[in-house]
Parts: C-alpha cells; structure tokens; sequence
C-alpha cells in the first residue's frame, strides 16, 4: 500500500542474513586462496601488495615481496615418477614431483633440493636475445661493449657465432654496430659512439635503466646521490657517470661515516641491482639512522630476480650441508648467492660447470641446495641434477620453490624491433 510504513526484518531474518553474509565471504576467500596457490592471483591483483584483498581480507600463509608471490616454507615439492613439466625445474623432462605439505626427507636419505626461482633473468635473457637477433640480421662481426653477461660460458658460444666483446669502444669501425651489455653504460660512451656514428643498440636491463634515470632526474633536481655498490662494478661506474659530481660510492658501512655530507643537503640513496640484500639492509639502516630525511626510489634498487633468489635460497640452505651455486666468478649475483649461504652458516661453491666441480667432496654430504645465479643457463644446472640423480651418487630430487616469480614481459630495444620491421618491408 502506498505511503505504509517499512516494516523492519525481524530478528531471525537478520541473524539468517548475517549468516549467509559470512559464508558468501568465507567462500569468496577460499576461491582468492585457492587462485593464489595455483599461481592465477598475482601480486597486481592486490591494490595493496601486502597480502590483502579489495576488501581487507589478510592472508597470512601469503606474503608479497617485488611482483612476487612468497609461498610458505612448508610448501616442499616431492618425487612422484613420470616426467616433469614444471616451470620450478625449466621443464627439464626431471622425476615428476608434486606439492606436498610435509617434504620431511625419511632418515638418512640422500636429498638434492632444486632450488626455484634460479637461473636466467629476464634482463639477461632479453640482452642474449638482442645479440643473436644482430647476429642472424647482419653478418659478423657484431661489437658488443664489455660481456653481454656475466656468464663465461654464454659469452664464448656467442663469440663462436661471431660476437666480439670490446672494452675500448675506439676498437669498433666507425658505422658499426654496438651493443651495449645488460650493466648500462656510461653517457661518456654513448658520446664517443655518436661521434664515431656507430649503429647503438641498447641492451641495458630496464631495472638498471631505471636506477640511471632516477640519478640524472635526482641530481639535476640538486640531490646529493648515495650509490650502494662496488666501485670497480661496470654497473656502478655506469650509475655513477649520470652524475660524478654528485654523486657518491658506498660500499660497506663504515664509509658512511666518511660522506661530506650534512642533514641540510637534500639526499637520495641508489643501490646497484645485484647486491646481497643482508649486506643492503644493514648499510641502509645505517643511513636512515644517519640521514633520516633521505629519499629513494620506492620500488627498489636491488633487481626482483636478485632478490627471489636469495630469498628462496636462504630458507633451504640451513637444512642442507652444502649449497652449489651454478655461475661464473665475475657474476656479481652468483658471489652473493654464495654469501648468502656461508651467512647462514652452510658452506657454499660456485662453480662454472659440472666439469669444474670436485664430486669426490661430497662423501659426508646428505643434503644439497643447488641453484645458480640469474646470468646461468638453465642446462648447466640440469647437468647436476643428472649426475647426482644416478649412480652412484642417488640424491632424491626434491623442488624447493618457495617464491614464485612474475617474470616481466620486456621485448628486445626499441631501435633494434625498428630495424627488424625495416628488413622486415624489403
């Protein structure tokens, strides 16, 4: 009837309206659960990227750390037969596993836990890829300035493809091509490349590009620059030539106390992308305690595959007896790897190859942690599970990925795809 007054739900309807509310929420949370362990939810979907919904619904089995979703440590991987397609082991045609929630090796079993995520980072792969596309495109030689990466291995079968590696850019024939490595590269370089009109092509990771804007923004903006990183790294001497005369060289805490610098210079840290995050934290800490109106970038310095790594890393290393890190000497990333296992108080290698490790030392060893550092290709380190998967070494394969990366979707340089559609119109 028009004009009748509402008649309010009774009590019973309430308490049955309530009830349905809450099992409608619990059910939507197991779905957002469910998607998160299955890998169909990322980090993106979580407007927060703290670990909650929309809504403000927590999960505290989950955390989120750079684009990643970290798994429990609990969450182990455990052989099943058959043959293994998963991305945690590169699709390697390995024993089948399956997650389990338990994982606990029976006694005295020998155990080879396969650390994920590892190996080639997006960075590294999309400035290999820009070497073989030069290469298929143009006839060698094709003039790469420093080690496209830092992987012996990946360099030398380039170079038998027709790669040369140059640290004089005065080596290369003027017109040329040069490609410059993921570490970036100084404005001084591009300069002299300009003037000797060499065909540039940038194959800098987009992580360290974004740490060389920030200081050319930051110090044109009359910021004083702190960059975290080893002097002699090609990545920081081409950090820190955006601005040398603003900008200064951290590499270990003390030297904090040696910076000329006041609480009314405006201040702005950087770090280089491939440090050990334990060695990171301790040297930021000492700023901030000292300079606590310094700024940074808000993201991040250190690289989100330098970060999954050690991550992932550091929650096995301490129940195993040996850690093997799959990489060459001058990776930076590698070294850290190993750091940060003998920090944890496991001893650690870094070998280049399986032809490069002593097998005869792993006499006492019940449980190895195997990975390798963002520049090592996959099959370098399949060639370990191989060897000591058979006779007469019999470690049972167990994947350990406890952070499951979102690796970014960046296609090969800009100049590079424009000469590729060029050819492509002939």
């Amino acid at each position: 009837m028009a004009g009748a007054a509402r008649v309010p739900p009774r009590p019973l309807e309430r308490c049955l309206l309530l009830i349905l509310v809450v099992i409608l929420t619990a059910a939507q949370s197991k779905r957002v659960e469910h998607s998160l362990r299955r890998g169909h939810l990322r980090v993106a979907d979580f407007p927060s990227g703290r670990g909650s919904n929309p809504r403000g619904k927590s999960y505290p089995n989950f955390a989120f750390l750079n684009g990643t979703v970290r798994r429990p440590p609990e969450w182990r991987l455990r052989q099943e037969g058959g043959h293994c397609s998963s991305s945690a082991c590169g699709g390697c045609g390995c024993p089948k596993t399956t997650q389990s929630s338990g994982g606990t090796p029976v006694e005295g079993e020998k155990v080879l836990y396969l650390v994920s995520p590892r190996g080639f980072c997006k960075g590294v792969s999309r400035a290999i890829d820009t070497v073989e596309e030069c290469l298929r495109m143009f006839k060698p030689p094709i003039y790469v300035k420093h080690k496209i990466v830092h992987n012996d291995i990946v360099c030398k079968q380039l170079e038998e493809k027709g790669a040369i590696f140059i640290e004089d850019v005065n080596e290369v024939p003027d017109g040329n091509i040069l490609i410059y490595s993921a570490h970036g590269i100084s404005p001084q370089i591009r300069e002299l490349a300009q003037k000797k009109k060499l065909i540039e092509i940038d194959a800098t990771c987009p992580l360290v590009n974004k740490v060389h804007v920030y200081v050319q923004v930051k110090a044109k903006e009359g910021y004083k620059i702190i960059l975290i990183g080893y002097r002699n790294h090609v990545e920081v001497v081409g950090t820190f030539n955006e601005a040398p005369d603003s900008t200064y060289i951290v590499e270990n805490v003390n030297q904090i106390e040696e910076l000329p610098l006041s609480e009314k210079d405006k201040l702005f840290y950087v770090t280089q992308t491939t440090l050990s995050i334990d060695d990171c934290s301790l040297i930021v800490k000492r700023l901030k305690e000292k300079f606590p109106h310094i700024e940074t970038i808000p993201s991040g310095s250190i690289c989100y595959a330098t970060t999954n790594r050690q991550m992932a890393l550091n929650q096995i290393c301490q129940e195993c007896d040996l850690t093997i890190v799959v990489g060459s000497q001058s990776s930076s990333n590698a070294k850290k790897l190993v750091y940060s296992s003998q920090l944890r108080n496991t001893p650690a290698v870094l070998v280049n190859s399986v032809d490069d490790f002593d097998f005869s030392s792993l006499s006492d060893v019940r449980k190895i942690a195997l990975t390798s550092a963002a520049s090592t290709p996959e099959e370098l380190t399949q060639k370990f599970v191989q060897v000591l998967t058979g006779e007469p070494f019999r470690y049972t394969l167990r994947l350990f990925e406890p952070v499951r990366e979102n690796v970014p979707k960046w296609k090969l340089p800009k100049n590079l795809m424009g000469l590729i559609e060029e050819r492509g119109k002939r």
